[in-house]
This record gives structure tokens, C-alpha cells and sequence, in this order.
């Protein structure tokens, strides 16, 4: 019983980044911005949101993702000058 408590803290702890990059786009206004070339081909967007969606039942790893995209992020902000 402790260990399923345990997967699903470490689980909820995946929809902490989510909510943060929500609130981002939310106060930003740009969601349409966001979303726009996706909204051409629904179907290959389904699929890749499906697969992606399943990460969430891994503990801790959208956390992580996130950290390593915001890396990746200001890497190349650097590169680039800005």
C-alpha cells in the first residue's frame, strides 16, 4: 500500500511542470500561437500526443523532461546571442 502512495505522489509530481507551462501560455495569450501548426494534420497530432500521454504514468519524468528542455532552451538562446 505504501508503495502505490509512494507511485502516485511521485506521479501527481508529473503535472507540476504541466501546470506551470499552462499558466505560461495562459498569461502570455499566445495558446493559438502555441497550437497553430499542429492544428494542420489532427491525426498525426492525436497519435503523438497519445504516446506522449502515457509518459505521465511514469513517476517523475515530465519533471525531468522539463528540466532538460529548459537547458536545451537557454543553451541555445547562448548560441545564439540573446
Amino acid at each position: 500500500m505504501v508503495v502505490l502512495g509512494v507511485y502516485l505522489i511521485f506521479v501527481g509530481i508529473n503535472y507540476v511542470p504541466l501546470l506551470l507551462h499552462a499558466i505560461g501560455i495562459s498569461r502570455r495569450g499566445n495558446a493559438q500561437q502555441e497550437v497553430a501548426d499542429e492544428l494542420e494534420c489532427k491525426q498525426e497530432t492525436f497519435r503523438k500526443y497519445r504516446r506522449e500521454s502515457l509518459l505521465i504514468l511514469v513517476p517523475l519524468v515530465v519533471p525531468v523532461a522539463a528540466i532538460l528542455n529548459r537547458g536545451q532552451t537557454r543553451a541555445s538562446r547562448a548560441g545564439q546571442g540573446q
